[in-house]
């Protein structure tokens, strides 16, 4: 950075600390809200919620920024800041503008909305009926389709979903994803029908049974020791917590992962814990010489994502690591698995089985869960569908791409904590980060030829190492675009993707 950086630039810099740092206190009250929030403390909650909105948008939108910026750019030294101080510049230009044209009131009823639909999903989850989340959610909708009419022109796209989108990856759009997505369907389903058929040679009764909930909490210690997710000692910056949806949330030093228990599905526990690793090792490891600056901050969601396959299925799944850990899983849950070979393990964890629930869904699958949730907001947002015909579309869609009847509102429509939370356009974003990993990886594996047999000896440090390097440590460098192109020396593609997922699953039906 050059050094005759203006005392505005500072200032703003100095501004921008200040809203990351009220960040880090909405996401410890929203880790408690939905952690170890009493029950009968939710209405106050929600009330502390629509408030903390209310001053985030006060303090962001401080006429003070848009001083500090004309000063910033029209001093005689701009000319001379380098890269990083434009963009810097450029991120605080960026997000300044669209607060400055948020009305104050309907974001803190949007954020207000947000916590009392959230409970709404809960409540309707528990009773397994659509019909108890629609009424708040179809309030939720109504807002983010007002504030999003409202801000799309600034942020230049003409429709409000694109604005949701742009949020999550600027410079994507619903057209340009559906395109990608249609081509990828055409390659999955394929995919999905040739490799179907190889579990019914398949020992699976193992799978499901039941691991008690404290083993469980020793796998989960497990895995966090191995990734690196320091909870136990004195300078320790990460915290484990139970929830209904397993997430994620903080920066820096203070990074907290919430999973859920299931005695029934040990498996569930497993991948959940490494995908919510992979979020918080990407956000724990960002690069410190820019803490708080803008550059400072994660990149893209899709390049997040990427950092949660990455350690769910490109570590977790492999067969090289599970073939080092499968001792220990055993010796933590008291030898529940001890008929079983690591193999074996392997074959069912990998299992093309197409089914209702995402957050169980096989590496193949995936996709096609995303894609539905995908196809569902576009016409949503686009007035082409109401929020009461979601269920059947959704039962629809799940027919038409997987062949799957979905049996319940809890395992069809209910059974994702995004729609609740307002995080419309994040599901795009997942392949997205299967997009991005399969590629960073192709370019991984030429720098550590022998990455994978590393992970077989239990050594994720290179492999999370070169991730840090590459991508943790890049922040918002570049948008997620560029990144990809900077780190592998080509054009974000989904031909790595695509191979991947037919050598492995080709590989895995020999053995």
């Amino acid at each position: 950075m050059v050094e005759d950086a203006s005392s505005a630039y500072i200032e703003l810099l100095g501004l921008m600390k200040d809203i990351y740092l009220y960040n880090s206190a909405w996401s410890a009250v929203t880790w408690e809200s939905r952690t170890s929030l009493p029950p009968g403390s939710f209405s106050q909650r929600a009330e502390v919620q629509g408030l903390l909105g209310k001053l985030y948008h006060r303090i962001s939108s401080n006429p003070e920024f848009g001083k500090l910026l004309d000063s910033v750019m029209n001093d005689e030294s701009y000319d001379s800041y380098d890269y990083i101080h434009k963009r810097n510049i450029h991120l605080i230009k960026r997000e300044y503008e669209a607060l400055i044209n948020t009305p104050e009131e309907l974001l803190s009823h949007y954020m207000k909305q947000i916590s009392i639909t959230s409970r709404e999903w809960e409540k309707a989850v528990k009773k397994n009926d659509w019909k108890v989340f629609e009424p708040e959610f179809s309030k939720l909708v109504d807002i983010a389709m007002e504030l999003g009419e409202k801000l799309m022109d600034v942020v230049g796209v003409s429709n409000p979903y694109d604005f949701y989108f742009n949020e999550y990856e600027e410079g994507m759009r619903a057209d340009l994803i559906s395109k990608i997505f249609t081509d990828l369907t055409k390659s999955i389903v394929p995919m999905v029908k040739k490799y179907t058929p190889s579990i019914s040679n398949l020992r699976t009764d193992f799978i499901n049974r039941s691991v008690d909930r404290e083993a469980q909490r020793r796998l989960v210690d497990e895995l966090a020791e191995l990734v690196g997710y320091d909870t136990k000692s004195e300078n320790a910056t990460g915290k484990l917590g139970e929830t209904m949806h397993p997430f994620s949330i903080g920066r820096y030093d203070d990074t907290r992962v919430a999973v859920r228990f299931d005695e029934n599905d040990l498996l569930f526990t497993y991948r959940a814990t490494l995908h919510e690793f992979g979020h918080s090792l990407y956000n724990k490891n960002l690069n410190r010489e820019w803490m708080y600056q803008p550059i400072g901050m994660e990149g893209g969601f899709g390049v997040h994502e990427s950092q949660a396959k990455f350690l769910e299925y490109m570590i977790g799944f492999s067969p090289e690591f599970i073939e080092f850990f499968f001792p220990k899983l055993n010796s933590i849950t008291g030898d529940v698995f001890s008929d079983v070979t690591p193999m074996e393990f392997v074959k069912v964890v990998n299992v093309v089985r197409p089914g209702p629930l995402r957050t169980k869904a096989d590496e193949l699958t995936f996709t096609l869960h995303i894609i539905i949730r995908f196809e569902i907001e576009r016409d949503l947002f686009a007035g082409k569908l109401d929020v009461s015909d979601i269920p059947a579309i959704w039962n629809e869609l799940y027919e038409k791409y997987l062949g799957v009847e979905v049996p319940n509102d809890a395992e069809g429509a209910l059974q994702d904590v995004q729609w609740s939370s307002g995080s419309f356009g994040s599901f795009p974003c997942h392949t997205l980060g299967n997009i991005i990993v399969a590629q960073l990886v192709e370019k991984m594996a030429k720098d550590i030829p022998d990455w994978k047999d590393q992970i077989g000896e239990g050594d994720l440090k290179k492999s999370i190492s070169w991730m840090t390097d590459n991508v943790h440590k890049m922040g918002r460098l570049y948008d997620t675009p560029e990144l990809i192109e900077h780190v592998t020396g080509r054009k974000m593609s989904a031909k790595p993707f695509l191979s991947y997922l037919d050598q492995k699953f080709k590989t895995l039906s020999s053995l």
